[in-house]
């Protein structure tokens, strides 16, 4: 490990995280995708979850300046336990275990991915750009379920992610029961993030 994430890395890794599994699970339910999938709410339950420190304390290092050249290493390493989940299993490779749902939800995950302010995939995207993206930067194998999802996502209406921080933790659309298991990992999360000598105040 280079070094430890900062106060405000960390802050940042949080809250990306916490937006996502929001953008994730408001699409899902909507569509009724993901039902029967193991690992919900989506990235922060079971192996290689997102709040599992060794995830943590690489993938915030992406927040440094400079941090994706500087902390490739370290960043690749956190990714690579990621990718122990099962969603990850299913969608990134071919894998002809991976049922229809499995590919439906990894293409959701791919999807919000895109539309989120991710530096690494050159910032936040529109369906349109995603839409001409597909034919020419996503796998073979991923590319038909990619083509049936967005129309559907594009449809409804979009979720607020901005109303969610680390201190102000609205339901911006899930079911109540989703809404109260990332409540619940959230302050785990923080919990287990003060023992370690960073500093949050509980929602």
């Amino acid at each position: 490990m280079t070094r430890l994430p900062l106060q405000c890395e960390i802050d940042q890794w949080l809250l990306s995280t916490v937006q996502h599994v929001f953008h994730i699970e408001y699409f899902l339910q909507r569509l009724q995708i993901g039902n029967n999938t193991p690992q919900r709410p989506h990235d922060i339950m079971g192996i290689g979850n997102k709040f599992e420190w060794d995830i943590i304390k690489g993938l915030s290092l992406q927040y440094a300046h400079n941090g994706e050249e500087i902390y490739k290493d370290d960043i690749w390493k956190s990714i690579a336990l990621h990718q122990q989940q099962y969603h990850h299993q299913m969608w990134d490779k071919l894998n002809p275990k991976a049922t229809n749902n499995d590919m439906e939800l990894g293409a959701v995950d791919s999807i919000c991915s895109l539309l989120e302010d991710r530096q690494y995939q050159g910032g936040a995207h529109t369906f349109q750009e995603i839409e001409d993206m597909i034919g020419t930067r996503c796998a073979p194998h991923a590319l038909k379920w990619l083509r049936q999802v967005l129309p559907e996502m594009r449809k409804l209406d979009q979720p607020h992610l901005n109303k969610i921080t680390l201190t102000t933790f609205p339901n911006i659309g899930v079911s109540p029961e989703i809404y109260d298991m990332i409540d619940e990992r959230l302050h785990e999360t923080k919990k287990m993030l003060n023992e370690r000598g960073y500093r949050f105040v509980e929602l």
